[in-house]
């Protein structure tokens, strides 16, 4: 009697999983196997691990062959295979202080949830693309979930651009006031 389980019978795209013989054989031992993974793909070895490339409902279909040559009725399982998100937080930003910018992620589907974090000073977190007034220094992280909590996350550096500001007077002259030429910002350049 041929029989086999699986690891997992829902996975996320690129996860792989493990099919494993439960065939049973009253006059002997199982002597060969015949995986078919429902994607064009096979497999001879008795206990096969199996990644899906792309997801979909595929239907997998065991063979077995005992010692002696008998094969029973083929047995089959159906393995659900979501799609695994693929993003780019964007490119890094580097802009003035006070500028409104606009992240620039992309995602390989629309059907995807999106969370942005810290989320606090963007327009709305739960966007792929949100906006950012510049005013601080910040790592922006973007976490996507899919179907089956398949996640993925990617991040984007924001670094501000504040005004040099050099004074228009220097007066060494001991008396507190502009004695040293301080240039206001200079130390982020």
């Amino acid at each position: 009697e041929a029989s086999f389980g699986i690891s997992a019978d829902e996975l996320c795209q690129g996860t792989a999983t493990v099919f494993t013989d439960n065939s049973i054989a009253s006059n002997g031992s199982m002597s060969n196997w015949q995986w078919s993974f429902g994607d064009g793909s096979t497999e001879s070895n008795r206990n096969p691990s199996k990644t899906y490339k792309l997801p979909g409902t595929y239907t997998v279909l065991l063979t077995v062959t005992d010692a002696v040559g008998c094969v029973p009725a083929p047995v089959s399982q159906t393995v659900q295979v979501y799609l695994q998100p693929v993003i780019d937080a964007g490119p890094d930003i580097i802009a003035k202080e006070g500028t409104v910018m606009q992240f620039k992620a992309t995602a390989n589907s629309t059907n995807l949830q999106f969370v942005w974090t810290p989320g606090q000073v963007l327009n709305n977190p739960n966007i792929l693309q949100p906006s950012l007034t510049v005013m601080n220094d910040g790592i922006y992280t973007l976490t996507a979930t899919g179907e089956h909590n398949c996640t993925a996350t990617d991040e984007l550096k924001v670094i501000v651009q504040r005004p040099v500001e050099a004074p228009n007077v220097f007066s060494p002259n001991g008396d507190g006031i502009n004695d040293t030429w301080m240039i206001k910002n200079l130390v982020l350049y």
